[in-house]
């Protein structure tokens, strides 16, 4: 029987948690660490590991933890408001936040989770660049 180290499954159990809605992609680090991705196509591009074309909720989940911790600026597991802006997501979702007004790394999951849903708009469980164009610009107007 192969034994697996408590640090490998705590990490392979956040990214499990974290497969999120594609505008969080487009609010992505960029490869190159810089600030978040604004272009959803490049945020696209950036997100879509395999390069087939279209983000599954897998590649999702692995930039979703990434912008979480890019955005965690004072580094303490929650993204308070100023920080939330950051990822590009629009307004803070304050009905999303626990009672302390910031969002832990599962509630911002959970909040991504619902906007992958909403931006998969033919329920294929992928993002395309449009479904991601098109969610991106509903939550920034």
């Amino acid at each position: 029987m192969t034994r697996t180290s408590p640090s490998l499954l705590t990490a392979h159990s956040i990214l499990s948690i974290a497969a999120a809605a594609l505008l969080a992609a487009s609010a992505s680090a960029s490869e190159s660490g810089g600030p978040i991705e604004e272009d959803p196509a490049k945020a696209h591009a950036n997100t879509d590991y395999n390069g087939d074309g279209k983000v599954d909720r897998h590649e999702f989940s692995m930039r979703v933890v990434d912008v979480f911790y890019f955005a965690d600026a004072d580094r303490d597991g929650h993204l308070a408001p100023a920080e939330f802006v950051t990822t590009n997501m629009g307004p803070f979702p304050a009905e999303a936040a626990g009672d302390d007004s910031s969002l832990s790394l599962y509630e911002f999951t959970d909040e991504c989770h619902t906007r992958f849903r909403t931006a998969d708009t033919d329920r294929d469980g992928t993002l395309s660049v449009e479904e991601v164009r098109v969610q991106r610009e509903r939550v920034t107007r």
